[in-house]
């Protein structure tokens, strides 16, 4: 199912979709508010595997960090650079389950040498960690600093079949945490 913007209230399309009583397995949403992902979260007949947000704020990213699906591909786009620290907590989540995981800014491209921001990289060392059978992974337009390519090239090269990482604003000190 697709759903995309028209939905005024918080949440008011999560809740519709929640009341349908549909087994979903795949759902493509248009989403800003924390309130549509924590409906989501909550709709007890939704069983999702595969997942693409686009525009999700930063409560929404941590709102799915704590979602009970049994998903095997999540894809996030965002229209400008999210929550560092709710993007890592999204990162840090136990997706047991999840084979492909692609999150990629829209038209954003920094001038070399210029900081995502005030909170530092979209990755740290714990992230991808409780993603035992993650295959397919773009990072693109995120900052991956050196702690994230240290845990991605400890944790995922042995079965990552698929690295895409664009402007990552990958430093010289995250380059030789990749190299090992």
């Amino acid at each position: 199912l697709r759903m995309g913007g028209g939905w005024e209230a918080e949440g008011a399309m999560a809740r519709w979709l929640a009341a349908r009583g549909w087994p979903l397995e795949r759902l493509d949403i248009d989403v800003s508010d924390a309130g549509t992902i924590a409906a989501l979260v909550t709709a007890p007949n939704l069983a999702l595997q595969s997942l693409e947000v686009f525009r999700a704020d930063a409560a929404a990213l941590c709102a799915m960090a704590d979602a009970p699906w049994p998903l095997d591909s999540l894809e996030l786009a965002f229209d400008e650079a999210p929550s560092a620290a709710a993007f890592r907590a999204l990162a840090r989540a136990a997706w047991p389950e999840l084979t492909s995981f692609s999150a990629r800014v829209e038209d954003f491209r920094p001038d070399p040498g210029e900081d995502w921001g005030d909170e530092g990289e979209a990755l740290d060392g714990a992230a991808f960690a409780l993603c035992p059978k993650l295959e397919y992974l773009e990072l693109h337009s995120l900052p991956v600093g050196a702690a994230g390519a240290r845990a991605l090239a400890s944790r995922l090269c042995a079965r990552l079949q698929s690295l895409c990482l664009l402007d990552a604003q990958l430093d010289d000190e995250a380059a030789a945490a990749m190299d090992g």
